[in-house]
């Protein structure tokens, strides 16, 4: 399915517990995807996306790491800076492979 998933990151950032650079780094993946047409494979999804990931922060999407992007230190707070990877596989990849399904059933 042809996507553009620049119009998910589109939408405001999703609220979860996170570290504080989480934010930041979905407005890069906005940027990214805004430059960058998708078209979306539910198999491959994940995979595409963690290459997406790695090339925007330089670190691997493996469960249960928090790191420090030195590109997302903005603004306040202990956690600046820092990219919760659970995060971003329990919350953010279901909400777009969610968003997708249902795109593809109203066609």
């Amino acid at each position: 399915m042809e996507s553009k998933l620049q119009k998910i990151f589109e939408k405001p950032y999703i609220e979860a517990q996170r570290a504080r650079g989480d934010e930041y780094l979905w407005k890069k993946f906005r940027e990214y995807y805004s430059k960058n047409a998708y078209t979306y494979n539910e198999d491959s999804f994940i995979n595409d996306f963690s290459k997406v990931y790695k090339e925007i922060t330089g670190k691997e999407l493996v469960k249960d790491k928090v790191y420090y992007v030195k590109e997302l230190d903005i603004g306040k707070g202990l956690s600046r800076g820092e990219t919760s990877t659970n995060y971003w596989l329990n919350t953010v990849i279901p909400y777009i492979q969610d968003l997708m399904k249902k795109r593809e059933q109203k066609q």
